[in-house]
C-alpha cells in the first residue's frame, strides 16, 4: 500500500490487506489515531476531504491517504471500493450551520450504508465529553440521562450518536466522547500552554502570599490556594 492521495478503487496489495478507514484521518486526532494504529500492525485507509500532503509518508507500506468526503456518497465508495475494509474510525470535524449539520448527518449516514456493504461490523464514531454538560454526577456515565444541549458542538455531536444509534441495522455503534486532549501538534497548544501558566503563577504568587502571612500572625494556619 502506498502513501498516496488515492481515488480510485484498490489494487494490488492494497486489496489483500484487512483495512481500517479512518475520516479526520490527518487532524490531530486522526493522525495519532492511525500511527496508534500501525503501531498495532493494522493497515490504515486514511480520508481526507482536502486536497493536501500525506503526514504518513514515513508509513507508506501501511498508510493510504484517499481524498474522499463522507458527505459524498460516490467518493466514500470510491475510496474504499476494492479494499477489505474491517473496521471504520468516524473523526471528522463536524459542521454547523443548517448545510454543515445536514453535511454531518449524511456523512455518517453514507458510512453506515458503506459499513453494511462491506460488512463491516463495528463504526466507531467521535462525539464530546462535552454532552455530559449539566449532568451534576461525576464521575460521568455512560446510562447517565443528558440534558438538551444548549451549545453547538454538544448538540452536534449527540445528535449524530441519536442518528447512529437509530441507523445502525445490525451494526455496532461506538460513540467516543473525546474529552480535552494536548500534545504536540495541537493548534490549540498556545492557549492551553497560556492558561496552565496563568494558573500556575497566580498559584504561586497566592501561596508566597499566604506563607508571609503566617509568618507574620503564627497564629493563622497556613492553607494553600491551590
Amino acid at each position: 500500500m502506498r502513501c498516496v492521495r488515492d481515488g480510485g478503487a484498490a489494487t494490488g496489495l492494497a486489496s489483500v490487506y484487512r483495512v481500517i478507514l479512518l475520516t479526520g484521518a490527518l487532524g490531530f486526532i486522526g493522525s495519532r489515531t492511525v500511527r496508534a494504529l500501525v503501531d498495532l500492525g493494522q493497515p490504515c485507509l486514511a480520508l481526507t476531504r482536502r486536497d493536501v500532503h500525506s503526514p504518513f509518508e514515513d508509513l507508506a507500506d501501511r498508510v493510504t491517504v484517499a481524498q474522499a468526503d463522507p458527505a459524498d456518497a460516490a467518493s466514500l465508495r470510491q475510496a474504499g471500493d476494492g479494499r477489505r475494509i474491517t473496521g471504520i474510525v468516524h473523526l471528522a470535524t463536524p459542521s454547523f450551520g443548517a448545510d454543515g449539520v445536514r453535511s454531518t448527518v449524511d456523512g455518517l449516514l453514507n458510512l453506515l450504508d458503506a459499513a453494511r456493504e462491506w460488512d463491516v461490523p463495528r463504526v466507531a464514531v467521535a462525539s464530546t465529553l462535552s454532552v455530559y454538560e449539566g449532568v451534576p454526577e461525576v464521575p460521568h456515565r455512560e446510562h447517565a440521562r443528558l440534558p438538551l444541549p444548549v451549545q453547538p458542538v454538544p448538540a452536534v455531536m449527540l445528535a449524530k450518536e441519536l442518528v447512529g444509534m437509530l441507523a445502525a441495522e445490525g451494526r455496532q455503534v461506538v460513540n467516543l466522547r473525546i474529552a480535552t486532549i494536548w500534545g504536540p501538534g495541537n493548534r490549540w497548544r498556545d492557549a492551553v500552554v497560556n492558561t496552565l501558566t496563568y494558573a500556575a503563577s497566580r498559584c504561586h504568587r497566592s501561596m508566597r502570599t499566604t506563607a508571609r502571612t503566617s509568618a507574620t500572625s503564627p497564629t493563622v494556619p497556613a492553607r494553600s490556594p491551590c
